[in-house]
């Protein structure tokens, strides 16, 4: 259990950001895969799915990375609004933001971090066909060049405003809920009933 009821709310608010930092850090933690919701605007349809946590900044910016053909690209380009959602079986903690995601296509951001992409995780980004394209037969499925995936690779940069903590326990669930105004200002909340 990370959060207890002696926690201040500031208490229990550094305690996920450091729960968060070291999930960024160590392979192995268990948050380390998250769940983003966007929506797509033009069917009106909410789509969830997995992706790795690469980043955790201190002003709280969650960075992961994907393909730019993706769905979630575009869907976070009609809206940039996206839900993130962690697990934390070990503690028994869920951790729900609200966030504006910010793409990073073929810039600087994206030069430096396609460095720490090595190996076989390269083809991720250079599947040919393009991502969600339904196959006849896996024979049609290729993957291209390093060269190719990098003109591919996107970064993607959620920074919340809306927090929320569930910290279930054996009797009493603790809850807390914040919220702030960009990426600069202090969060402000406390508990919440769960």
């Amino acid at each position: 259990m990370l959060i207890h009821q002696t926690d201040t709310p500031d208490q229990a608010i550094l305690k996920v950001k450091n729960h968060l930092k070291m999930s960024a850090t160590g392979k192995k933690h268990k948050i380390r895969f998250f769940s983003i919701s966007s929506i797509d605007l033009e069917t009106n349809t909410v789509s969830s799915r997995m992706v790795v946590l690469r980043k955790f900044y201190p002003d709280w910016t969650v960075r992961f990375y994907t393909d730019h053909r993706t769905n979630k690209v575009s869907d976070i380009k009609q809206n940039p609004i996206i839900a993130l959602l962690f697990w934390s079986p070990d503690e028994n903690l869920q951790i729900r933001m609200k966030a504006k995601a910010v793409i990073h296509h073929q810039n600087e951001v994206c030069k430096k971090e396609w460095e720490n992409v090595t190996g076989k995780s390269q083809n991720q980004y250079s599947a040919e066909p393009r991502p969600g394209t339904i196959l006849s037969s896996l024979d049609k499925l290729t993957y291209r060049s390093d060269k190719v995936g990098s003109k591919y690779f996107t970064v993607v940069d959620c920074k919340p405003f809306d927090l929320q903590v569930l910290q279930l326990q054996d009797t009493e669930n603790l809850a807390l809920k914040f919220h702030r105004e960009n990426e600069n200002s202090e969060w402000k909340g406390g508990w919440i009933v769960p």
